[in-house]
């Protein structure tokens, strides 16, 4: 694999999962050991399924969060922080009034790996999978 070709794949492909498994298997072309190709593979596999473009289309996976009244600035930072950390890119994200006057948000995820993960850091309460 040549520095050009590498040097190509961020303007090649935009979306961070896609440019990732381009990437691993540009790897993979020259990896000799036979598991370290099959691992680079698998990686590439990984991320994508999470730019399958039938699950791009359709966001289908909501997890909505709810915290105590005052918390908007500091919730919306922890989740941007979050979300910007694993390079995900939530499908939408709007704000919600929860039944006691708190601070909600519903997020939709692309894949329900992202949103189970989501909800686990957050221990939110999850839609899973909701059908539009």
């Amino acid at each position: 694999m040549t520095d050009e070709s590498l040097r190509a794949l961020p303007r090649d492909v935009p979306d961070y999962h896609a440019r990732q498994a381009a990437h691993l298997r540009a790897l993979a072309v020259n990896a000799t050991p036979t598991r370290l190709k099959a691992r680079l593979l698998d990686q590439a596999e990984q991320h994508d399924r999470l730019t399958a473009p039938d699950v791009a289309l359709n966001p289908s996976f909501i997890v909505r969060i709810d915290r105590k009244p005052g918390a908007f600035g500091d919730t919306m930072n922890e989740i941007r922080s979050w979300l910007d950390y694993r390079h995900i890119h939530p499908a939408s994200f709007a704000p919600v009034a929860p039944a006691d006057s708190g601070v909600g948000f519903e997020i939709s995820f692309k894949s329900e790996g992202e949103a189970r993960l989501f909800e686990h850091a957050f221990r939110a309460s999850s839609r899973l999978p909701i059908v539009r």
